[in-house]
């Protein structure tokens, strides 16, 4: 009861403060002058406070060119791309060698632009350049699952991608494409720093390192506002509430538990063990057996009699090294002689973590020329 009362104490610990800082939120956006995007326009930095923040709501209007997603090739203000690797790695545990699944990004990018911000009089440039603050919304995901072969390139909707290098302990198995963007709005408040863009008064993220980023949200001040007084209040009462019952069942906790460890060792003392009957010699549990290191068959820098003759060296090492790791199957490998360098090149990475783990006599084979 005590460790629950303690769990408790600190979930109502964590929600005071996120109480607190949804608070101290709402009044940092009630304290920004707010003004129609045409009046920003007209008054310019004379509609901000002393640090030049102000803030503004209007419907989004892009340019005539605007970024395009690259994945699910939609407009917008901004995107994020990520290519996450999907891979196994080999553990050893009391049952032998376990292999598990894990997942890491390999690569992740942000693009944004400049945007304006109109009600009709008048529109203000928003720049997002810098990833501002806001929830993104998912355009697009896709798993690629891959076999042996590890492409040079991937395919995710309309973007095609140069394969990440490989990091990972153990062979991928798939890469997963995810992307996320901003998109238009006809209700979008913005909160920011005026000053004088390249197109004309610009609102964009704060200087200083601790002055906060842009912030952005899709559906108004008020909304905003409201959301952000409902999350306070919800944090704070719950906040205190799980502090006081956690507070209660810890002190519960520490009262009953000293007396049961005096009554537990009063009992024990007064207790005596009954003589035990003989019992069986049970015969010692046996250990999985881990599976067998593979071991090359003959030279591993010279390829076998009647394989393919690769199209350049890194696919003659990407080949070698294929085969050190798949020594049960090593024709499988033969399909590394007719793809492109750079494939080669991805899947020698993969091919040396999983030598290093199962053969790591014939880890030579994976140097590249």
């Amino acid at each position: 009861m005590g460790v629950v009362g303690v769990l408790l104490g600190i979930v109502g610990f964590a929600g005071l403060i996120f109480g607190l800082l949804q608070k101290r939120k709402g009044g940092k956006l009630g304290s920004v002058p707010f003004h129609p995007p045409s009046k920003i326009v007209q008054m310019g930095p004379a509609a901000a406070d002393p640090k030049g923040m102000v803030s503004t709501e209007g419907q989004v209007m892009l340019s005539n060119q605007p970024l395009v997603a690259p994945m699910s090739g939609k407009p917008c203000i901004a995107y994020e791309i990520e290519i996450v690797q999907d891979y196994e790695y080999y553990e050893q545990t009391d049952q032998g060698v376990q292999t598990r699944s894990k997942s890491e990004s390999a690569m992740k990018e942000y693009k944004g632009s400049v945007f304006q911000v109109g009600d009709g009089a008048g529109g203000i440039f928003v720049d997002a350049m810098k990833m501002p603050d806001i929830s993104m919304t998912q355009s697009f995901r896709h798993r690629h699952d891959i076999g042996m072969m590890i492409p040079g390139q991937l395919h995710f909707g309309q973007g095609v991608f140069n394969t990440p290098m490989m990091t990972t302990e153990g062979p991928v198995k798939a890469f997963v494409g995810i992307e996320k963007i901003i998109e238009p709005s006809n209700t979008m408040f913005v909160v920011g720093q005026i000053g004088q863009g390249a197109m004309g008064p610009t609102i964009a993220e704060p200087k200083g390192m601790m002055s906060g980023k842009l912030l952005l949200f899709p559906k108004g001040r008020e909304a905003l506002m409201g959301a952000t007084a409902r999350n306070a209040k919800i944090g704070l009462i719950a906040g205190g509430v799980f502090m006081l019952v956690g507070t209660i069942l810890g002190i519960v906790g520490a009262v009953t538990g000293s007396d049961s460890d005096d009554t537990s060792g009063a009992a024990s003392s007064a207790q005596v063990a009954p003589p035990q009957a003989a019992q069986p010699m049970q015969q010692p549990m046996q250990q999985p057996m881990a599976p067998p290191v593979m071991q090359p068959a003959g030279d591993p820098n010279q390829l076998p009699p009647g394989a393919p003759t690769p199209r350049s060296q890194t696919c003659r090492r990407a080949m070698l090294c294929c085969m050190a790791a798949n020594t049960v199957n090593p024709a499988g490998c033969y399909t590394l002689a007719t793809v492109p360098d750079i494939a080669c090149r991805a899947n020698i990475p993969a091919y040396r973590n999983l030598v290093q783990r199962l053969n790591p006599t014939a880890i030579a084979a994976c140097n590249l020329p």
